[in-house]
């Protein structure tokens, strides 16, 4: 099965007179092992695969350690922006989050935040380019049930030899931090529940 994996790269920061730039870091996989070609490349021109992943650049995630809050599926999500209001950098509502795996509400976890405009509008972009996206991954993320005043964190590169284009990964991260997120629309449902398998 071949693989195409995409680092979005971040939004320009305060200050920064350039823009984002237009075109993006990949590695294409033809077995999902071995690189098979790397570069960089409009969205348009971006090699086809059977699976494309995302990757999502250190400084557009935040991550915080919290306990879930009891709640309803249907409303986890505004109970999450609750609890992490005061840590967010940006209003709760503009973030996408997304829970650690295998965490259950009452318990201790990892949310991750990125921000919502942000990734919807990398997506709808390669969805234009006539690409679907199948999942979208932090390039690193703390360890699963690390406590919050460690900086362990499992990146990319340790799953892959170190590559020329953002030591990207090959194959999902076994944590599954992220989970599939079609990009066949720009509506994101959240949180994301993550299949720790994905």
């Amino acid at each position: 099965m071949s693989e195409l994996v995409i680092l979005l790269p971040p939004r320009p920061r305060d200050g920064a007179s350039a823009e984002a730039p237009s075109d993006l870091a990949f590695v294409l996989s033809a077995d999902g092992r071995s690189v098979t070609r790397q570069g960089r490349a409009e969205p348009a021109q971006l090699p086809r695969a059977t699976s494309v992943v995302a990757v999502l650049p250190d400084d557009e995630v935040s991550w915080h350690r919290t306990s879930v809050p009891r709640a309803p599926a249907a409303r986890l999500r505004a109970a999450l922006g609750s609890v992490l209001e005061d840590r967010l950098l940006d209003d709760a509502d503009t973030v996408h989050l997304a829970v650690e795996p295998g965490v259950a509400p009452g318990q201790d976890g990892w949310v991750a935040a990125t921000p919502r405009d942000w990734l919807a509008g990398w997506l709808a972009r390669i969805e234009a380019a006539g690409l679907v996206v199948d999942r979208v991954l932090p390039l690193s993320a703390p360890l699963p049930g690390a406590p919050a005043d460690r900086s362990d964190v499992i990146t990319a590169a340790a799953h892959v030899h170190a590559l020329p284009v953002a030591e990207l990964t090959l194959s999902p991260m076994s944590t599954g931090w992220f989970h599939a997120l079609s990009a066949s629309s720009t509506k994101i449902v959240e949180p994301l529940r993550l299949n720790p398998s994905a």
